[in-house]
């Protein structure tokens, strides 16, 4: 741990807080992070990880561990009842994509949440920070300057230790049923399907299912299914698995014969032997979210801010969307270089991104229940869940100067139409730098503003240039991407888009032109710009200096 004294609580080590923890630290920002869990979590739940997700973790620099660790999603084998063995239909519930110039990133991985999270704790330590587990927060009050909690050290003989601590800023990373909630007045309406609980968990077997890399199916849920998914990041005999017995999940969560007693019934398949149980858990669908992500001092990300159905794979990407949002605005305030009120927009970008996603998450699990007739209707998980077009279209901190006024907002908060506009997803794209070849993604960091210069005109980014040197070292950083075998003499550093890949991503048809954008430290386009002028316009939107 640092010695110095943290700026902030994240309560709760899921991928939720460490992600917030991993981007603050990497924002110079000292932070403190506790799980009332005395030991990390184990399981497999939560395994897909989206594309959006794998941009976020290429800039925080753990993507090489995710990617080494986890493996691209298996096809889905439904099985003929009665009987269980004959293959009745293979889905592909996402196609293998191709990465492009702009979107290095198109294919979910698979790593259960266990391995997930030791990864991230892996980097987190690497940056001076330790999860302190059986530590749980009891209670909470906000004053105008500060957070005061009171916490409680749980030792190995059932005592308690009890601490009071001050923080400039908490965030609740700390779940569904999350005590950080619970103690502002966040509301967290919504619905329980009680009716469609389901039974999870992950179990060895010892024989009868192949240990290729695939998802088993017996059944529907709607009568009585069974999900079996091979686990090879951690053994080819674990299986992490899922029942629907409507009406029925207590009994099939009561141990580990009853839950293997589900799967003979449903699938008839009494060929396949059982290993030893790691663990069995009730899941009901909640479609829940707070009305607001902050409330003064403190603030709520992932579960702790929105609940929602497995279907779709959207809730724990969604979770690490809403932290790396966050991180680099509330590391700006407390470092004085932003005013407070830049805080507000992370409730106003996220509470319109996770209510659709609400919406498209409860659509899949209705499907889900409905069973239509075509198994690839009900399990194709492909296109916006990708989360790729999820923007801010209309947020109050972007500019955009080149969409005309009216234009700039989207229909859809998931799926970012037309041109590049102002609070889209910046796009990757390959260039060349002195005779090497460097990507926007190896550019663009956690803790800073990247302003792209595409012009030629060295007026133009001098004026860049000038306006960039006045805010402080580190928060913004400028690159000047000139058209292939274009040349300019300036102190920036020259970028050369040789196949026109960044002019083609950024929808910039004349190169004759000038054309900036402002890339947020979340990989966001802040601004899009036809002048020099606009630049510290958008700078007075982020920074007090």
């Amino acid at each position: 741990m640092q010695s110095a004294l943290p700026n902030v609580l994240v309560v709760g080590a899921g991928p939720t807080g460490l992600v917030l923890a991993l981007a603050l630290a990497k924002n110079g920002i000292h932070v403190r992070v506790i799980d009332k869990l005395t030991t990390p979590r184990i399981g497999q739940k939560g395994p897909g990880i989206q594309p959006r997700t794998q941009d976020v973790y290429q800039f925080l620099g753990v993507l090489n561990d995710i990617a080494a660790a986890g493996h691209l999603v298996p096809k889905m084998y439904h099985y003929k009842l009665p009987g269980g063995t004959e293959v009745e239909k293979v889905t592909e519930m996402m196609p293998i994509l191709e990465p492009s110039p702009a979107l290095p990133h198109r294919n979910v991985f698979m790593l259960g949440q266990d391995l997930h999270e030791a990864i991230l704790r892996k980097h987190l330590q690497k940056a001076g920070y330790n999860v302190e587990n059986g530590v749980e927060l009891r209670s909470y009050e906000q004053f105008d300057d500060h957070v005061e909690v009171v916490l409680a050290k749980h030792n190995a003989d059932g005592s308690d230790i009890r601490e009071t601590a001050v923080f400039d800023y908490m965030v609740g990373c700390d779940g569904a049923k999350s005590v950080v909630r619970h103690g502002a007045a966040f509301t967290f309406e919504g619905e329980t399907r009680v009716d469609e609980a389901l039974a999870i968990g992950d179990i060895y077997v010892a024989e009868g299912l192949s240990r290729e890399t695939k998802w088993h199916a017996w059944g529907i849920a709607k009568t009585g299914m069974v999900m079996m998914r091979t686990c090879p990041d951690v053994s080819d005999r674990l299986f992490s698995f899922v029942v629907s017995l409507p009406g029925r999940v207590d009994e099939v969560v009561s141990g580990r014969d009853k839950m293997i007693d589900a799967f003979y019934e449903i699938s008839g398949r009494r060929d396949v032997k059982f290993g030893e149980l790691v663990w069995l858990s009730k899941y009901q669908p909640n479609i829940r979210m707070v009305n607001d992500f902050r409330m003064n001092r403190v603030f709520v990300a992932g579960d702790a801010a929105h609940a929602h159905s497995p279907t779709g794979g959207q809730g724990l990407n969604s979770s690490v969307q809403d932290s790396y949002n966050l991180a680099w605005k509330l590391a700006l305030v407390l470092k004085g270089l932003a005013p407070p009120t830049l805080l507000d927009s992370y409730s106003s970008e996220r509470i319109p991104v996770i209510a659709e996603m609400l919406n498209m998450s409860t659509r899949l699990l209705n499907k889900t229940f409905e069973h239509l007739p075509d198994p690839v209707s009900t399990w194709r998980r492909d296109g916006a869940l990708n989360q790729l077009g999820v923007n801010y279209r209309g947020s109050p901190i972007v500019i955009d100067e080149r969409t005309p006024e009216g234009q700039t907002k989207n229909p859809s908060v998931y799926v970012a139409t037309g041109i590049l506009q102002a609070g889209d997803r910046a796009p990757d794209a390959p260039l060349n730098k002195g005779g090497a070849t460097v990507r926007l993604f190896d550019i663009f960091k956690p803790a800073e503003h990247h302003v792209l210069i595409f012009s030629t005109n060295k007026d133009v980014v001098d004026t860049v240039s000038a306006a960039v040197s006045t805010f402080p070292a580190g928060t913004v950083s400028a690159s000047v991407v000139v058209p292939a075998g274009a040349s300019i003499d300036v102190k920036l550093p020259v970028l050369e888009d040789k196949d026109g890949a960044a002019y083609t991503a950024y929808n910039i048809y004349n190169p004759t032109e000038t054309t900036i954008v402002i890339v947020r430290p979340d990989g966001v386009v802040g601004a899009v710009l036809v002048n020099t002028d606009g630049i510290k316009r958008y700078l007075a939107k982020i920074f007090s200096v």
